[in-house]
């Protein structure tokens, strides 16, 4: 195992940074200048899914179990655990990790990427192109004669055991809880998007300002999070970035 399992560590939740999945990812913030009650947690949770089914009580479950404990929520392309190895390494000798929840997604812009480019290309030097996303297990993927939008939605539901096989490389105690979007009620007012690239730690905090439903949240360390940045800036078409990772900084735009 790369990191030391700690029970007394933090419990690190990893999301993709899709702007539509940000609400359920704060509502496992414990940071003091965020305060919100137990109650306050799932009672938003309930307004913010229209559908109270099994994955949403397992939200419930976690959300109740991590509350009032270290929480650092991380988020990139696709919750993708490898791309985020340096991150979780550095919270390991810092934190120590005592769990990971995994929040994958449907309808996922990472997961596009990973089709659109095994789809047109199906070769192994396309897999090792997107290698840096999710890796050589993707290639299961393909079937031949499928559709573009087969290929993606056989990635998504490849992906969360993909990404807890990758976890385990740094805590045993890992939950996935696969989030489908059109079960969220979500503000689509906006035309357009915003990201925020910021370090751990602070998640809510570092969204105030911003438009609801409308931003994008890329945490990690700055050298595991430049792909995800290029993947927003180039694949999702976002122009207006917001650089928080200098600690005490300005909030300055970032190029693609």
């Amino acid at each position: 195992m790369s990191g030391i399992e700690t029970p007394s560590g933090a419990a690190v939740v990893i999301g993709c940074m899709d702007r539509r999945l940000v609400g359920t990812l704060r509502l496992f913030e414990n940071d003091a200048d965020s305060p919100m009650t137990l109650a306050q947690k799932l009672g938003n949770l309930s307004n913010l899914y229209k559908v109270h089914d099994r994955n949403y009580e397992e939200l419930r479950r976690l959300i109740t179990e991590t509350h009032g404990k270290k929480v650092i929520i991380l988020s990139n392309a696709g919750a993708n655990v490898r791309g985020l190895e340096a991150t979780l390494k550095g919270i390991s000798k810092t934190d120590g990790i005592s769990r990971i929840i995994l929040l994958p997604h449907n309808m996922c812009g990472g997961m596009s990427l990973v089709a659109k480019g095994l789809y047109e290309h199906a070769t192994e030097e396309s897999d090792a192109f997107f290698g840096h996303l999710h890796g050589s297990l993707y290639s299961a993927a393909l079937t031949s004669g499928a559709e573009l939008k087969d290929v993606q939605e056989k990635a998504e539901r490849l992906n969360p055991d993909i990404q807890r096989e990758a976890a385990g490389k740094f805590s045993k105690s890992v939950d996935v809880v696969f989030v489908d979007l059109n079960k969220i009620n979500l503000n689509e007012e906006g035309i357009e998007h915003y990201a925020i690239v910021a370090l751990p730690g602070r998640y809510a905090v570092n969204f105030n300002g911003t438009p609801r439903d409308q931003t994008y949240g890329i945490f990690g360390l700055t050298g595991d999070t430049k792909i995800d940045v290029k993947i927003a800036g180039d694949a999702l078409g976002i122009h207006h970035f917001i650089d928080l990772t200098v600690k005490g900084g300005p909030r300055k735009k970032l190029k693609s």
